[in-house]
C-alpha cells in the first residue's frame, strides 16, 4: 500500500476511535500502538522528522502509561529502531532493538527478520558510541540466527569485544579480511573500530584484577593494548573521561591506580570466571581468619559472619 494512503486510513481509524464512547483512557494504547505504525509509514515515506516527532512523542506518552500491553511497547521501540537505522545512530538502534526484543520473542518473528535483526545488532554493538557491555546481546536467542550462514563471523566478534581480546580481535580481522571489506559500515569506521576494542581491552584486564590489586604498571596495559607509552596515557585519560573507571596516573612510578570499573552485564563464562575469583576471595578470608581467635569456634570451624 503506498505510504501516503495508509497514513490517511489509520488516521481517519484514529479519528473515530476518539469520536466514540470509550473512556480516553482505554484508548490511549491502541492509540499509541496506530501512531507507531504511522510513524514507520512517514519513514518509509522518507519524512524522517515526522517519524521523529511521532517517536518521540510515544515514548513519553509510554513512559507515563502503566499496564499497558507488550504489542504498545514492542511497537514504540521498533519503530524508534527503524528510524535510528536509517540515521545510523548505533548506539541508540542497539537500545531500542534490544527493548524490542523485551517485548517479542523470536519465534514470533519470521526467520529472516531474525537474521537481519542480529546482524544489525551485531553491527550497532561495535559500532555504537558508549556502548561496550554487549553481554546482552550475546547471551540473547537472536544471534542464534547467524551460525551457519555467511555472517556467523559476526558472532566470534562481537564475543571478542565482549572479552576485550585484542590479539583475537587482529586475528579474527585477518581470517575474515573479506566478509569486513564486504561491510561499508565496518571499512569506514576502522579507527574507531580499533579505539573501541582497546578501550575495552583495558577495561578486561582492570575487571580481572582483584579490587584490591588495582594498580597496574602502564608497561602492562601496553603489552595488553599494543600501545606505546604514551598511547597508553591517552587510553587512560579517555577511559576516565568517559566515566568507564574511576582513579589516579602515577606519572613517577608509571602506573595507574583504579578505585572503580564500569560494571558490565556478563556472559555466562564470565560469570564463572567471576564464581573463581569469589571463590579465591573466600579462602583467602578464611586464611585471614584462621589467625584471629575470636573469629574460630571449637571445632576448628571459622565464623565469616563476625
Amino acid at each position: 500500500t503506498e505510504p501516503r494512503s495508509a497514513i490517511v486510513f489509520l488516521q481517519s481509524v484514529i479519528a473515530l476511535l476518539q469520536e466514540s464512547k470509550e473512556p480516553p483512557v482505554a484508548l490511549a494504547a491502541p492509540i499509541l500502538y496506530l501512531r507507531m505504525q504511522i510513524a514507520s509509514l512517514h519513514l518509509r515515506a522518507g519524512d524522517e522528522r515526522k517519524c521523529k516527532e511521532l517517536v518521540e512523542a510515544g515514548q513519553a506518552q509510554l513512559a507515563a502509561m502503566e499496564d499497558v500491553d507488550a504489542s504498545v511497547h514492542a511497537a514504540v521501540h521498533h519503530v524508534a529502531s527503524l528510524y535510528h537505522k536509517v540515521k545510523q545512530n548505533f548506539a541508540e538502534f542497539y537500545s531500542s532493538s534490544m527493548s524490542y526484543l523485551s517485548y517479542v520473542t523470536t519465534d514470533a518473528l519470521p526467520d529472516d527478520a531474525c537474521l537481519g535483526l542480529a546482524v544489525d545488532l551485531s553491527l550497532a554493538a561495535l559500532l555504537g558510541e558508549g556502548v561496550y557491555g554487549i553481554a546482552e546481546l550475546i547471551n540473547h536467542p537472536v544471534l542464534r540466527y547467524l551460525h551457519n550462514t555467511p555472517s556467523a563471523w559476526l558472532v566470534d566478534m562481537v564475543q571478542v569485544f565482549q572479552e576485550g581480546d585484542l590479539h583475537a580481535y587482529d586475528a579474527l580481522c585477518t581470517k575474515h579480511a573479506a566478509a569486513l571489506n564486504a561491510q561499508p559500515l565496518l571499512v569506514s569506521h576502522a579507527s574507531k573500530l580499533r579505539e573501541k576494542i582497546t578501550v575495552m581491552c583495558l577495561m578486561s584486564l582492570l575487571f580481572s584484577l582483584p579490587a584490591d590489586s588495582r594498580c597496574v604498571s602502564l608497561s602492562v596495559i601496553a603489552e595488553r593494548t599494543k600501545l606505546d607509552t604514551a598511547g597508553v596515557e591517552r587510553l587512560l585519560m579517555k577511559a576516565l573521561s568517559a566515566k568507564l573507571i574511576e582513579g589516579s596516573i602515577d606519572g613517577v612510578q608509571s602506573s595507574v591506580t583504579v578505585t572503580w570499573v564500569q560494571p558490565r552485564a556478563l556472559t555466562l563464562s564470565q560469570v564463572r570466571a567471576l564464581r573463581n575469583r569469589l571463590a579465591a576471595w573466600i579462602r583467602k578470608l578464611e586464611h585471614t581468619l584462621m589467625s584471629i581467635p575470636e573469629a574460630r569456634v571449637p571445632g576448628g570451624d571459622v565464623l565469616l559472619g563476625v
